[in-house]
Formats: C-alpha cells, sequence, structure tokens
C-alpha cells in the first residue's frame, strides 16, 4: 500500500466509524448481513470498491458540476425514505458544514460571469419556442407577399 492509498484509507475510514444512520431499512440489513456471511472478505472488497468508486464520482461530480454552471442547471435530488435515498445518507459529513457549503455554492453561481456565446445560448435555449413561431410567421408572410 502506497503512502496515498494509506491516507485515503484512514480517511475513509474515519468517515465511517463518525457516520451515523439516520434511516434503516431491515430488509436490507438483512441481506446485506447474509452477503456478509457467506464472503469472509466482504469488508475488505467492500471498501477497497468504495473508495474507488468515491475517486469515480468525485471527478464526475467535478465535471457535473462544471457543466451545471456553464448551463446555471439547478440539480434536484429525491425525498423519499428510501435505502439508497441521497439525502438519507450523511456518510462522513457533517450536515451543518454541508447546508453551508450549499448556501455559499449559489451565492457564487449568482456571481458568476457569463460570456456572450453563453448568453445568447441562453437566450436561445429559453426562448426557442417564440423563435420558432416568429419564424413560421416571416416564412408565411413571405410566401404570401410572393404569391399575391
Amino acid at each position: 500500500m502506497t503512502e496515498n492509498e494509506s491516507f485515503e484509507l484512514m480517511g475513509f475510514l474515519r468517515q465511517m466509524i463518525q457516520t451515523r444512520i439516520i434511516y434503516k431499512d431491515i430488509l436490507a440489513e438483512k441481506q446485506i448481513n447474509e452477503a456478509f456471511s457467506t464472503q469472509p472478505n466482504a469488508s475488505y472488497l467492500l471498501v477497497q470498491r468504495a473508495i474507488f468508486l468515491e475517486r469515480e464520482l468525485e471527478q464526475t461530480k467535478k465535471n457535473l458540476s462544471e457543466l451545471q454552471s456553464q448551463y446555471q442547471v439547478i440539480p434536484t435530488a429525491l425525498k423519499q425514505d428510501t435505502f439508497l435515498n441521497e439525502l438519507m445518507s450523511n456518510w462522513g459529513k457533517n450536515l451543518e458544514a454541508r447546508e453551508n457549503t450549499m448556501n455559499e455554492k449559489a451565492l457564487t453561481k449568482k456571481k458568476k460571469f457569463l460570456s456572450f456565446e453563453d448568453k445568447g445560448l441562453l437566450f436561445l435555449i429559453k426562448n426557442s419556442k417564440i423563435i420558432w413561431l416568429l419564424v413560421l410567421v416571416a416564412w408565411g408572410l413571405a410566401y404570401f407577399i410572393k404569391n399575391k
């Protein structure tokens, strides 16, 4: 194990130890316990896999955030009590700090400067129905004048 891997593993394990469950699905817990009793290396494999997926997720979030900020898209989340609901997981995170971070991101997005091209693209996206209607009316008028 490299020094970076050791640091990453210790951070992951620290988050796991600090995490408190908000909602626990009893059926899911039973199925997980059955799988763990069948595979003796389950905890090792899951931690290894989770760290790998966490790396990939962080890169994907970064890419998505860049795209959302370009087009000012606001993500939505599920609001149900389900086993895999993102809102039900507070994995290694301080909930108050997360809320403050979300508020800071919202303020930052408002302050972001949009280029002329981005403004034009947003205008076209928001007004595409009206633009097509005007094109159709202009075409109809041109056709009417030409055949008169």
